[in-house]
């Protein structure tokens, strides 16, 4: 995995990749993305808005391929895709908190020409929290909220569902006291990885029990590696370096004092040419 970082400045059109296993840095510059903000990244693509026109696009950086989309309005929506646009499973969800106890969903499947907006109840009150996370896994999209709550969406179903999990014991001890700097959320596999920051000890690691609805704490990572940033995280097994470890867009180990939007995690290029 390499780490895209985004540009300093409103009228600057340069991208630095950095690929951590060999520590060399490349850089494209993007004019075509000015004034767009990226919003979730998978399997090389990004998804992209301009939120002033409601503008929204797929986007390769290594090709400069772009895919245009019918026109949606992200403010105040979390947003996630399944799969790459090439792929015919790629369908992009977004929901937005009406309420605590109410939530509107909006769905992108390929090849439709608008999107599919509903409006569902939780069933029980559940709350919006800065650092809720969403993740996809074999067609169900998961919306985090690590106080108490899990929100499930079925894309063949087309049905929301909340259930009460109980937070994972890190929280327990340390939320309401500000040491927590961060949450992540990676998939690999099927399985549910959450990632806790804190400011006085190591990073913790879980996984999602769907079996028992439970988060269990992850002694090791088991050949696992994590790449975390804020706007997507992933999880990839037995790699040939880098493995057992849990892997930051950036330096600081304070995500309360770094923009989390200035850096991502993407697929390296298969191709280092266009460098």
């Amino acid at each position: 995995m390499w780490i895209m970082s985004f540009p300093q400045y409103d009228n600057d059109d340069f991208y630095d990749f950095y690929d951590p296993s060999q520590k060399k840095r490349y850089g494209l510059d993007f004019p075509e993305l000015r004034g767009s903000t990226v919003c979730y990244a998978r399997d090389g693509w990004f998804l992209l808005s301009k939120t002033i026109v409601d503008h929204v696009f797929f986007f390769f950086p290594y090709t400069r391929e772009s895919i245009e989309l019918p026109n949606h309005d992200f403010s105040y929506q979390y947003v996630a895709f399944s799969a790459s646009p090439k792929s015919p499973s790629c369908v992009i969800f977004t929901i937005q908190y009406v309420s605590q106890t109410a939530v509107v969903v909006s769905t992108w499947r390929l090849g439709a020409t608008q999107w599919v907006t509903a409006t569902y109840s939780n069933g029980i009150p559940f709350p919006r929290h800065f650092w809720d996370k969403l993740i996809c896994s074999k067609g169900i999209f998961y919306c985090l909220n690590f106080t108490d709550w899990l929100g499930v969406y079925d894309l063949e179903k087309s049905t929301w569902t909340v259930h009460t999990v109980p937070r994972p014991n890190c929280l327990k001890a340390f939320y309401g006291k500000n040491s927590w700097r961060g949450i992540f959320v990676a998939e690999n596999d099927e399985v549910i990885f959450a990632i806790f920051t804190y400011s006085t000890r190591k990073p913790i690691v879980y996984k999602l029990d769907l079996m028992n609805i439970m988060w269990v704490k992850m002694e090791t990572l088991g050949g696992m590696t994590i790449f975390a940033s804020y706007l997507s995280s992933h999880a990839k097994a037995n790699l040939l370096v880098m493995r057992n470890n849990l892997c930051f867009s950036s330096r600081s180990d304070d995500w309360t004092k770094y923009d989390p939007f200035k850096s991502i995690w993407i697929e390296p290029p298969e191709d280092i040419s266009n460098f």
